[in-house]
């Protein structure tokens, strides 16, 4: 017999601390002769332990991107007792090292003008696309149930492959949600960035619906579109409008303005 909906909800207040004492007692002495629900809460403390890793992940990641931008203030507090030093040791040779400044100053800035706005734009594209978005949670109760969890196991484990196979066979069945067509969307974005047309057909049926991933959707969908290696003016305008409603809407979950812009630099091209 499957787990039904009250099952996984008290699974769910029981992980997050929502129990009252009385409600914790009895959950307790039910689960101690239920193997079924013990089960099921090992399902559930996996997928929570995911949740925390890929969301930890994230955060580190913005927070290295952060720390690079930031200026060293330490450095910068000994740099005047540094440059007495040097003064003194090196001051014959002061000309020299300001000339080879110049010309290092000259060389980084032509290669910046040389190069494509492209580039930033494809450094944006491979840094969001190596944050794994959260796995979906274990709450349904249908007859696609376990094929569901085990999407979700392999998704987890980031076996995007697999998952994306297990992905089609379900979004293929008529009871298919959209929430199972945008994580089978994901899972082919993280399985094959160098060719994401199949990403790109399943999050495009979820960014033109009406669901709690629509949002996400099009962000990944924008993603996947500036991902493609023979990426078109097409691929760039089609990234464009879904960026643009993502920001007319003020979503600020990902860095989408920084995004858009680039794109704009890419068409003014």
């Amino acid at each position: 017999m499957e787990p039904n909906q009250e099952q996984y909800q008290n699974v769910e207040d029981y992980l997050l601390g929502r129990l009252s004492p009385e409600e914790k007692k009895n959950f307790e002495s039910e689960l101690a002769i239920d193997k079924q629900l013990q089960e099921l809460l090992d399902e559930q403390k996996s997928v929570h332990k995911a949740l925390y890793e890929l969301e930890y992940e994230r955060v580190t990641a913005r927070a290295e991107e952060l720390r690079a931008e930031r200026p060293d203030s330490s450095f910068k507090a000994e740099q005047p007792n540094s440059q007495k030093v040097i003064t003194r040791s090196f001051g014959k040779l002061a000309p020299y090292l300001a000339a080879a400044v110049l010309i290092g100053a000259l060389f980084f800035a032509g290669q910046y003008f040389w190069s494509s706005n492209s580039q930033s734009l494809n450094s944006i594209v491979q840094q969001e696309s190596q944050v794994h978005h959260r796995a979906p949670m274990a709450q349904r109760s249908d007859d696609g149930q376990r094929e569901w969890h085990r999407f979700i196991r392999l998704y987890q484990d980031k076996q995007f492959d697999r998952a994306a196979g297990a992905g089609e066979s379900l979004i293929r069945k008529p009871s298919k949600t959209s929430e199972q067509i945008f994580y089978t969307g994901l899972a082919h974005f993280y399985a094959s960035p160098e060719n994401p047309q199949s990403a790109i057909r399943n999050l495009e049926v979820v960014a033109k619906g009406e669901s709690a991933f629509v949002e996400d959707a099009k962000w990944y969908l924008a993603l996947a579109l500036l991902q493609a290696p023979d990426r078109s003016q097409e691929d760039l305008k089609d990234a464009k409008r879904n960026l643009q409603e993502l920001e007319e809407i003020g979503f600020r979950k990902y860095p989408v303005s920084q995004l858009l812009t680039e794109v704009n630099k890419a068409l003014a091209n």
